[in-house]
Parts: structure tokens; sequence; C-alpha cells
């Protein structure tokens, strides 16, 4: 296929039509596109993207995978370590309960983000998560922070 190269702020950038797709490098960072315009993946500044049945697998450089589900939200590929509470003086709620040998917490952060997380004991733990405007984050040791939602601020300020 068709390959072009120029220089753009001094780094040498490439673009390529293949047959499934732009592929965009920068600075040796890749991105790539499907024929129909929408993200296939890249492979950038340690992390890696790739597109797969029901979803985008993520590659972190230390090699911890999780996968963008078609269906909205994630799954972790690789187990959590701990799922833990970024700021507890953004938390409204919090309750605990148990039954069948499973641990439920059900947080609710001021500014309306919900979170539950079931717990079920093992090495590792086995974590079944489900929020709505939620902030994730996860570090380099494979936890877990969730987070209050961030105000919205306007595109203008």
């Amino acid at each position: 296929m068709s390959k072009q190269e120029f220089e753009l702020g001094g780094e040498k950038v490439a673009f390529e039509l293949t047959p499934d797709g732009p592929v965009f490098t920068i600075a040796g960072q890749q991105v790539k596109f499907g024929t129909d315009g929408k993200l296939r993946g890249f492979d950038a500044f340690g992390a890696k993207v790739e597109t797969v049945e029901g979803g985008k697998l993520i590659t972190r450089e230390d090699g911890f995978q999780l996968k963008w589900l078609d269906s909205g939200g994630y799954e972790a590929v690789s187990p959590l370590k701990s799922i833990g509470i970024q700021d507890l003086a953004d938390v409204a709620d919090y309750a605990v309960t148990t039954e069948g040998g499973i641990t439920t917490h059900r947080i609710t952060f001021h500014g309306g983000g919900q979170a539950e997380v079931k717990v079920k004991p093992g090495q590792p733990p086995a974590y079944d998560l489900s929020s709505q405007r939620v902030g994730h984050v996860i570090n380099g040791q494979n936890e877990l922070f969730l987070a209050a939602p961030k105000p919205q601020r306007p595109a203008c300020e």
C-alpha cells in the first residue's frame, strides 16, 4: 500500500494506508484506525491497545491487562491486588453487607457517583465491580482506586 513520510515539529511522521485502515507513526508511537475510521488500536508510550472480540485489550508496559468492553465499561484481565477509595472525604454514603460468603460494598460519592464492589475471599480475592459516574485509577501495583466524579467545566474556561 501507500506510505507517506514528512516532518512535523521536528519529528518524523509516517502515514501508511494498509488493507485494514490507516496507520500513523510519530516518533516511534503508532496509532491504527479501521477502514470505518474507528480506532483499531495503538502502541505508544509503553501501552498497547488492540481490537479483540467484544472490545479492546489494553496492555500496560508492566504487562497488566484490562479490556474495554464494546457494551460499555471494562473488565480486568490481570488480577487486581486490591480496590480502594482515592479520597474518603468524597464519600457521601457507605454500606457493607455479607451474604453467602460474598461481601458487598456500596459507595455513593458526593456529586452523585455510585459504585458497588462484590468481594469473594480467596488468594487473590475475586472482585466484581459496577459503577456509574466514578473515576477509576489503576496504579503500577495493580491496585484500583475509585474516585468521585469531577465537576465538568465549560469548554470556554
